[in-house]
C-alpha cells in the first residue's frame, strides 16, 4: 500500500531528474541574472503583460517571439517579466513555466531538458496537470529517450488540452 501512495512523487521524481532546474526563472543559480532597471522598459513589459491576459491588440496572439541582437536585452526583459508573473501565480491568477537557455551549462544550452523543465512546473501548480502526466510517465517509461516533438505532445501539449 505504501508503493501505491508513493507512485505519484516517485513519477514526479523522476520528471525532476530529466529537468534543468537551474534554467528556471526563480533558481538559485538565475539570482544575479539580468533585469531590467525599475521604470525602463515598460513599453515591452506591460506590451508582455497584455499579451499574457490575451488583451487589446494581442488577443488572439498564441505565441509570441522577442527577438533581437546579442547584448539588447532579451534576457533582462523575459526576467522581469517572468518575476512579475511568478507574483501573480502566487495569487492564483497565472500558472508560469520558465526556461532560460544559457550557452555555458551544458543541460540549459541544448533544448533536452526544454520540454520536461515546463511539464514539472506546470505539474507542481496544477494538480489535474499532475494527474495526467503521472499516467502518461508511467505509462511510457521510455519517454525521456523520445524526440522533442513527441515529449511535447504527450507531456505538455495532450494533457493541457485535456484540461481545457
Amino acid at each position: 500500500m505504501s508503493t501505491a501512495l508513493n507512485l505519484p512523487f516517485t513519477v514526479l521524481s523522476e520528471l525532476r531528474k530529466e529537468s534543468a532546474l537551474a534554467a528556471i526563472s526563480n533558481a538559485e543559480e538565475r539570482a544575479y541574472a539580468p533585469r531590467c532597471l525599475h521604470e525602463t522598459r515598460t513599453r515591452v513589459l506591460n506590451d508582455l503583460g497584455e499579451w499574457s491576459e490575451a488583451k487589446g491588440r494581442w488577443k488572439d496572439v498564441k505565441l509570441l517571439l522577442l527577438t533581437g541582437p546579442a547584448g539588447h536585452g532579451k534576457t533582462a526583459i523575459m526576467q522581469s517579466f517572468s518575476e512579475r508573473l511568478l507574483e501573480e501565480s502566487k495569487e492564483g491568477q497565472v500558472v508560469i513555466a520558465t526556461f532560460f537557455f544559457k550557452s555555458t551549462i551544458s543541460d540549459q544550452n541544448q533544448p533536452k531538458a526544454l520540454v520536461t523543465t515546463l511539464a514539472h512546473q506546470v505539474a507542481l501548480h496544477l494538480p489535474s496537470f499532475r494527474y495526467r502526466i503521472i499516467t502518461v510517465l508511467r505509462d511510457n517509461i521510455g519517454i525521456f529517450l523520445t524526440s522533442l516533438e513527441h515529449q511535447m505532445k504527450y507531456l505538455l501539449i495532450d494533457p493541457l488540452t485535456e484540461l481545457q
